[in-house]
């Protein structure tokens, strides 16, 4: 892994690109599954990007994993998340992603 987990955002955001969230925890354990380090390195890159999320965490959430998070208002309105809300969904993302890791190690 780099010394700077932070410096793998762009890669480990790709497992999004042109997928739903749960076609991008298919493919996180494909990668898991396909050994490597990747899972680790995409986990410990994840743990320090929520540990202390960057200014432009949604740019480059849109950027490298094309993922424009919105909700819906009672008009039909879309409006984009905020902040805190892009962070609180890439948190739910990571421990989904550390679910994989952990079935995989522990099977039933």
């Amino acid at each position: 892994m780099t010394a700077d987990p932070v410096a793998l955002l762009p890669t480990v955001l790709r497992v999004f690109t042109d997928n739903t969230l749960d076609e991008a925890v298919a493919l996180f354990k494909a990668y898991a599954e396909g050994g490597g380090s990747f899972a680790g390195d995409a986990l410990a890159c994840l743990d320090a990007v929520l540990a202390a999320p960057p200014p432009d965490l949604p740019q480059q959430m849109k950027e490298h994993g094309w993922l424009e998070l919105v909700r819906e208002t009672e008009d039909g309105d879309e409006i984009p998340l905020t902040f805190d809300e892009h962070v609180a969904w890439l948190r739910a993302a990571t421990e989904r992603f550390r679910g994989v890791v952990r079935e995989l190690q522990h099977p039933a």
